[in-house]
C-alpha cells in the first residue's frame, strides 16, 4: 500500500459538503437563538409547605417566588381520597358526602368523567350527597377529580403558569382522556406534564389525548431520562407541542454541593434544550425554608441568565423547514469523500466504481426521510478515516524549532477539521423538530465511533510495519504500554458510549466537570482533550520523525506510530459524535470541539516536548 496522492477535486468536495451542511445548520442555529426562553416550575406542595413553615400564605409565597425567578407551578389532579383526609368528604353506604355544595358539583363532574353513563345525582334529601350505587368504596376513593380548583385560582392570582400533572388510570376511556384535559385547561393549565409509568392515553387513547392537546393548545411537558411509557409515541406524534423538561430528585440534589445543583438546572437548559426546569428543594431543613428555597431559584435564575438563556414561559421549538434539495446535495456531496477514503483499501477499479455508485445512491436517498439517518452514518464513518488517509498522503519535511512544531500543529488542525466535515453532515442530513426534542436519534452510534478507529489502526499497522514480520516478532515494552492505554481508553468509551450508556458518571469526574465549566467557556469532552488529541499530536510527531529520517532508516517503532493515531481517532470520532446530538445547540457543540481541540493540543504539545527527547539523536 502506497502513500496516496490528495487530489483537488477531494478538496473542493469537502469543502462543498461543509458549505451545504453550514446552510442546513443556519437554520438549526436560527430556530434555537428564537426560542431561548427557561421556565422554573416548583411543585405547588413543596411551596405550601415551605411557606407554612415561615407563617407565610400560599399568595405570599407564590408572590416570593415569583420575584426570584418563579415561571410556574407543578399540580398534581386529586383523588376522592385527598377529599376524604381532608374531611371536605365523607363515603357511606354507597355514597359521598359532601360539606360544600362546589365539592358536590366537582365529584359529580368527576365521576361522569371516569364513568361514562354514570350520572351522579343529588340526593332529594339532601344536595350534597351523592348516590353511587354499585361502585365500591376502593373504586370511589381511587378516583381522580381533577385539579385543585382553589389552588390554580391562586395560582393565576400570581400570574404563574399551571403545569397539569396527571396520571393515566387503569380502564379509562378515550372520553375520559379528553374530558380530563379540557378541564385542566378550563382551570388554566397550559402544560400537561404525565405522573407515574405511563402518559395519559397510553396506550389505545394515545391518539386521542395528542389530538386534544393540540386543540387546546396545551403543550406536553416530556421528563428527561423518563422511560414512561407512551412518552416516546407522543414526541413522534406532536413534536411541534413538546417542550422538555429536567427535574432532579431530593437523594440526588442531597448528594451535591449547593454551586453544583444550581449549575445541573442552568447546564440541562442550555446544553441539553430543556425548557421546563422542576426545581425541588436543594435542603429539607433551615432556619428559613421558603427563603433557601427562595436562593435556589434565584442562583438558578441567574446562572440561565448568565449563560445566555431567556427566563419565562417555555415554549416548543419550531421545524426549520430545511428543503429536500438542500439534503439531496449534502448526501451527494459526501460520495466522492466516500469513494477516495475506499480506494486507498480497493485496487480494483471496478469495484471502486461500485463502491462509488453505491455512495451516490446513499447519498441520493438522503432525500427520503427514512434513509436520511443511514447517509449521515455514512459521513460520520467515512470523514475520520478520511482525515487520517490525508495525513498520510500529506508532504513530510524535516524541520526543527519553531517550523517543526507548526507542522505538527497544522497536520493536527487538518485532521480535525476533515473530522469535523463528517460531523456538520450529519448535523446537517438531521435537522429537524424530531431530533430537537429526541423524538428521532442519531442511530449507528458505537459503530460510527469504532470502526474509523478499527480502521485507522489497520491501514497505518500495513503502512507502517511488514504484519508477516510483526506476528513473529516479539512485542516491546513500548509498544505494550501503548496498546493498554489504548485498549483502556477504548473499554472506557465503549462504556459511555450509546443513546442510552449504562456507564454511571463517577463523583470525581463529575466534580472535574464542575471545575471546567467554571473556568472554561464551555466544557469539552474529557476523552477528546485527555486521551484523543494528546495521543494524535504524539502520534504524528512519531510519524513525521519516521518519515523523515536522514539516512533512510526507521527506527521508529511503526507499530506505536499505528497505535497512537488509532489512539488519536478516537478524539476523531468523538468530534462527529458530539455534532450527533442534535438537541445540543449547534453553536455550543462547535464551541465545545474548538474548546477540546485547543486544550488538547496544548497538551499534546506538552507531551510531545517530553518525549521527543527520548527519540534517537537525529530523529527530531
Amino acid at each position: 500500500m502506497t502513500a496516496p496522492t490528495i487530489p483537488k477535486w477531494l478538496i473542493a468536495s469537502i469543502l462543498v459538503t461543509a458549505v451545504l451542511s453550514f446552510v442546513s445548520i443556519y437554520r438549526r442555529y436560527r430556530v434555537e437563538e428564537h426560542n431561548r426562553a427557561v421556565s422554573i416550575a416548583v411543585e405547588y406542595e413543596t411551596i405550601e409547605s415551605f411557606g407554612a413553615a415561615q407563617r407565610l400564605t400560599v399568595d405570599q409565597s407564590l408572590t416570593q417566588l415569583k420575584s426570584q425567578g418563579l415561571s410556574s407551578v407543578v399540580l398534581s389532579e386529586e383523588y376522592v381520597f385527598d377529599l376524604v383526609n381532608s374531611g371536605r368528604v365523607a363515603i357511606a353506604d354507597h355514597r359521598l358526602i359532601a360539606r360544600d355544595p362546589a365539592d358536590a358539583a366537582r365529584l359529580r363532574r368527576a365521576l361522569s368523567i371516569r364513568f361514562p353513563g354514570l350520572v351522579p345525582a343529588p340526593n332529594a334529601a339532601s344536595p350534597s350527597d351523592i348516590d353511587v350505587p354499585g361502585l365500591t368504596g376502593d373504586v370511589l376513593r381511587a378516583t381522580p377529580v381533577g385539579l385543585n380548583p382553589d389552588e390554580c385560582a391562586r395560582i393565576r392570582r400570581a400570574q404563574l403558569g399551571i403545569v397539569a400533572r396527571m396520571a393515566n388510570p387503569p380502564g379509562v376511556s378515550s372520553t375520559y382522556v379528553r374530558a380530563t384535559l379540557d378541564w385542566a385547561h378550563e382551570l388554566g393549565a397550559s402544560v400537561f406534564l404525565p405522573e407515574g409509568d405511563q402518559v395519559l392515553g397510553r396506550r389505545d387513547a394515545l391518539k386521542d389525548m395528542t389530538k386534544e392537546l393540540k386543540q387546546l393548545g396545551m403543550y406536553y411537558a416530556s421528563p428527561e431520562f423518563s422511560k414512561m411509557g407512551g412518552d416516546d409515541e407522543v414526541l413522534k406524534l406532536i413534536p411541534e407541542s413538546v417542550v422538555r423538561l429536567h427535574s432532579a430528585q431530593a437523594a440526588e440534589l442531597d448528594k451535591l454541593p449547593f454551586d453544583e445543583a444550581v449549575g445541573r438546572y442552568s447546564l440541562a437548559a442550555r446544553e441539553r434544550g430543556m425548557r421546563i426546569l422542576l426545581v425541588r428543594p436543594v435542603s429539607f431543613a433551615s432556619p428559613q425554608p421558603l427563603g433557601s428555597l427562595d436562593d435556589f431559584i434565584k442562583k438558578i435564575d441567574l446562572d440561565c441568565r448568565r449563560q445566555g438563556l431567556d427566563m419565562g414561559r417555555a415554549r416548543p421549538f419550531e421545524d426549520p423547514e430545511t428543503p429536500t434539495w438542500l439534503f439531496l446535495l449534502i448526501g451527494l456531496s459526501i460520495a466522492p469523500a466516500a469513494y477516495f477514503a475506499g480506494s486507498v483499501f480497493v485496487a480494483d477499479r471496478r469495484w471502486r466504481m461500485a463502491g462509488f455508485a453505491a455512495a451516490l445512491v446513499i447519498g441520493g436517498l438522503a432525500a427520503t426521510h427514512h434513509v436520511r439517518p443511514y447517509t449521515a452514518l455514512l459521513a460520520a464513518i467515512v470523514y475520520p478515516i478520511l482525515a487520517f488517509v490525508v495525513l498520510d498522503g500529506m508532504s513530510f519535511r524535516r524541520l526543527s524549532g519553531f517550523p517543526a512544531l507548526t507542522q505538527l500543529v497544522r497536520f493536527f488542525v487538518t485532521v480535525s477539521l476533515i473530522s469535523l466535515v463528517g460531523g456538520l453532515g450529519v448535523a446537517g442530513l438531521l435537522n429537524g423538530l424530531p431530533y430537537y426534542i429526541r423524538a428521532e436519534q442519531f442511530e449507528g452510534v458505537k459503530l460510527a465511533v469504532f470502526l474509523p478507529i478499527a480502521v485507522v489502526a489497520l491501514y497505518f499497522l500495513i503502512r507502517e510495519s511488514d504484519l508477516k514480520a510483526l506476528a513473529k516478532d516479539p512485542m516491546t515494552w513500548g509498544a505494550a504500554l501503548i496498546a493498554l492505554v489504548i485498549l483502556g481508553a477504548l473499554a472506557f468509551m465503549s462504556s459511555r458510549t450509546g443513546n442510552d450508556n449504562p456507564a454511571g458518571v463517577s463523583d470525581l469526574e463529575l466534580k472535574m466537570r464542575f471545575v471546567l465549566d467554571q473556568l472554561l467557556i464551555v466544557r469539552p469532552r474529557t476523552k477528546e482533550f485527555m486521551i484523543g488529541h494528546p495521543l494524535l499530536i504524539v502520534g504524528i510527531g512519531l510519524l513525521i520523525a519516521r518519515r523523515t529520517k536522514l539516512d533512510g532508516q526507521r527506527t521508529v517503532s511503526g507499530v506505536a506510530v499505528a497505535l497512537l493515531l488509532a489512539g488519536g481517532a478516537i478524539a476523531q470520532t468523538d468530534i462527529v459524535n458530539t455534532m450527533c446530538h442534535i438537541h445540543t445547540p449547534v453553536l455550543l457543540s462547535l464551541m465545545r470541539i474548538g474548546v477540546g481541540m485547543l486544550v488538547g493540543c496544548i497538551i499534546g504539545l506538552a507531551v510531545w516536548a517530553i518525549l521527543r527527547r527520548w527519540l534517537p539523536a537525529g530523529e527530531t
